[in-house]
């Protein structure tokens, strides 16, 4: 093993961990964040674990990366790179600080941008199509929002590591060993991450990272191991995308997929809030009637956003007392069950789930704890394949936030 990759969501497991795979390196993605190393199946050579930490406390999201980086530098994995959303959401500060902290004060070099999906960072300010992050619709996240676009001011409100800026080289004090602290790079298109990649690698002391799929593509270079690439995967012709994400960008590309002949299954308030009323006689006639629309329609969409005119969930939700966390789980819980259901009946479609709190809620439901990336359908869209019951399956993954309005209707055509 020569990498181990920590993602804090599982799409984002899956968009970096396939920038190795699609080069033929065997890649593993697991959502056990307590992995030991001793099962670890020999032919592994890139590591992906996702440790669901973007929506927990800090404390919690700082032990599990401590203890995952701990475990695999006692194990003697070469290098370790923790990876970051590419808006720049969840617990950014506290991981790094534990990455450097577990490593004994190793100095972090820090790429946060993806270029191939307008993410972009200069003199230190990340930046979205051109807009400062926490001033983009991904900085108004309503579970996470971006309060600081200036990176050292965001790392600094969950630790004390020192941050330095580069836009070239490396500082000097990169080799002071007496305080960890991250360098932050300045990155506008794909040659930019090649030559910091360069770099990095031109000097084997640097050996923890950070950053997202963007960085990560540039990284598999090194690995330099020679593998037959797989590109052959079981696809369903039929077609169900599942989309727990509220961002008005996916908003945008489900509603131009059902303009454009998508079937759409719309859940309710009530429907999308509360795991009880599936048992219900009202709520066991609502599932049966979207199986056999699955079953029936070649392109369906369940999606879990609100109809213009209709009651908000958020008022919903405050009306019953649910708090910004509850409204969160309940939705994630409803998610995993509802498309358990479908799968369970049945259905055969390649499925696809964008946002990672549902993917995880899913992956919960039918106890699946490992998945195989494959390729990259487009950048931030990755075929995968995983196991249940002795039989492969196929999944796509997305996170939210990105990508043209046309996009979930040309990934439907290339599977059919």
């Amino acid at each position: 093993m020569k990498l181990l990759i920590i993602a804090d969501d599982f799409t984002g497991a899956l968009d970096t961990g396939v920038q190795f795979a699609s080069q033929g390196v065997t890649t593993r993605v697991s959502t056990d964040y307590e992995y030991n190393f001793e099962y670890m199946p020999e032919d592994t050579t890139v590591l992906v674990i996702d440790i669901e930490s973007r929506h927990e406390e800090y404390q919690e999201a700082y032990r599990r990366v401590f203890g995952i980086v701990q475990k695999a530098v006692n194990w003697g994995v070469p290098y370790i790179y923790k990876k970051t959303d590419s808006a720049l959401r969840g617990n950014i500060g506290a991981e790094l600080q534990a990455v450097s902290d577990a490593m004994y004060n190793e100095t972090i070099h820090f790429i946060p941008a993806y270029p191939k999906t307008k993410r972009t960072t200069e003199k230190g300010i990340h930046y979205i199509d051109g807009v400062k992050v926490s001033d983009s619709v991904l900085g108004k996240d309503p579970f996470n929002p971006v309060r600081h676009s200036y990176i050292p001011d965001l790392i600094a409100e969950q630790s004390n590591i020192d941050v330095q800026l580069s836009s070239v080289g490396f500082s000097k004090s990169d080799q002071d060993k007496g305080k960890g602290h991250v360098i932050v790079y300045d990155a506008r298109n794909d040659g930019d991450i090649k030559r910091i990649a360069g770099q990095i690698f031109g000097n084997s002391q640097k050996r923890a990272m950070a950053g997202c799929a963007g960085f990560a593509s540039a990284l598999s270079d090194i690995l330099s191991v020679s593998c037959e690439i797989n590109d052959k995967s079981m696809t369903d012709q039929s077609f169900l995308m599942a989309c727990g994400s509220i961002n008005p960008i996916t908003r945008d590309q489900i509603q131009y997929a059902t303009d454009h002949n998508f079937t759409r299954i719309h859940l309710e308030c009530e429907e999308k809030l509360n795991l009880e009323y599936y048992k219900t006689v009202q709520g066991k006639k609502r599932l049966r009637e979207w199986i056999s629309i699955c079953k029936k329609e070649p392109q369906c969409i369940i999606d879990m956003n609100d109809f213009p005119g209709e009651l908000n969930t958020l008022e919903y939700a405050r009306n019953h007392g649910y708090t910004e966390e509850e409204i969160r789980e309940r939705i994630s819980q409803v998610f995993g069950y509802v498309l358990k259901q479908i799968v369970d009946a049945g259905v055969k479609s390649t499925m696809f789930i964008i946002g990672g709190d549902s993917l995880n809620s899913f992956m919960q439901q039918i106890q699946c704890t490992e998945v195989i990336p494959m390729y990259e359908i487009y950048p931030g869209v990755v075929l995968s394949e995983y196991e249940r019951c002795g039989r492969k399956h196929s999944l796509i993954t997305k996170s939210g936030g990105f990508g043209e309005k046309e996009l979930l209707l040309k990934i439907a055509e290339q599977i059919q």
